[in-house]
């Protein structure tokens, strides 16, 4: 699940770009690697919120508890973070270059000369 919301977030992050940039260069793609990085943490952070507040209804208020749980899985257990973060770099790469290629539309134009035999 993480893996694949981590490829989602990608995926939007390379949309909204291509929306509204039209051309990705070489800052564009380090910002969109690093605002795909970003939201998959912030990502994690809510997705640990989300489970401190459905247990503790009444003591959990705001994404600080979650942030409290996301650094003690970082120090304890950092593999599912990084394994997150991983498959968010495999779709930010994957979206940077999908976007970085030119598209090439073949324009096809008829000859003077053919014109004119015609």
């Amino acid at each position: 699940m993480f893996a694949l919301t981590a490829i989602g977030i990608a995926m939007l992050v390379g949309l909204a770009y291509r929306l509204g940039a039209r051309k990705m260069d070489f800052a564009g793609q380090v910002i969109g690697v690093a605002l795909t990085l970003a939201g998959v943490l912030f990502g994690d952070v809510l997705f640990y919120a989300a489970l401190v507040m459905q247990r503790c209804r009444r003591t959990a208020s705001g994404s600080a508890p979650g942030w409290a749980v996301f650094t003690k899985v970082v120090a304890n257990a950092p593999g599912e973070i990084l394994f997150s973060l991983l498959f968010g770099l495999i779709g930010a790469v994957y979206v940077v270059r999908m976007l970085a290629r030119p598209r090439f539309v073949p324009k096809i134009e008829a000859d003077d000369q053919a014109q004119k035999a015609a």
